[in-house]
C-alpha cells in the first residue's frame, strides 16, 4: 500500500503531511521471534558449548574447566596458586563467554545457528535477573544474622 497523491494533506505553509493509517488487526510480539525449527540448531549449539564449558549440575568429565584445572596442576604454581582457576578465576561463566567470543569472531557462525543464538541476550538477562534476588537476600540474611553487641 503505497501513498498516492490523494493520501497527502496540504497545509497553508506548503508542507505535506501523510495521513497515518491504523490497521484493524494488532501485530503480535510473537511474530517477531524466530520459530522453533529455525532456532533449534543454534539452541543445540549453545547447550553443547555450555556442557563443554563445565555447566554445573551436569557430571561431564570432558570439560574445558577440568582441562584448565589439569593445566594448573601440571604448570608450576604462581605465588602458590594455579594460573587459570585460582588467579584468573576461570569458571564456567567466564569460559563460556570467552569460547563464545572466539567462535563468533575467529571461527564464524553458520547461518543456521543465527536464529537460535539470537536468544543469547534474553537468556543472559533472565539469568542475571534470577540470580540477583538470591544474591541480595543472601547478603541481607547474612547481615541480619550477625550478632549485635
Amino acid at each position: 500500500m503505497g501513498r498516492t497523491y490523494d493520501d497527502r494533506d496540504y497545509h497553508s505553509s506548503g508542507s505535506i503531511h501523510a495521513r497515518a493509517t491504523v490497521s484493524a488487526k494488532p501485530v503480535s510480539i510473537w511474530k517477531a521471534l524466530p520459530g522453533f525449527r529455525e532456532s533449534l540448531p543454534g539452541a543445540v549449539a549453545m547447550i553443547v558449548i555450555a556442557v563443554f564449558c563445565g555447566l554445573p549440575g551436569i557430571p561431564w568429565p570432558f570439560t574445558i574447566h577440568n582441562l584448565l584445572g589439569y593445566l594448573d596442576q601440571v604448570l608450576p604454581p604462581i605465588y602458590g596458586k594455579g594460573l587459570f582457576i585460582d588467579l584468573l578465576h576461570f569458571n564456567y561463566v567466564v569460559i563460556g563467554l570467552v569460547i563464545g567470543m572466539v567462535i563468533r569472531n575467529f571461527i564464524g557462525v553458520p547461518r543456521s545457528w543465527e536464529a537460535g543464538l539470537s536468544f543469547t541476550p534474553v537468556l543472559m538477562n533472565a539469568a542475571s535477573s534470577c540470580s540477583a534476588p538470591s544474591t541480595c537476600f543472601g547478603i541481607s540474611s547474612a547481615s541480619a544474622a550477625a550478632p549485635s553487641s
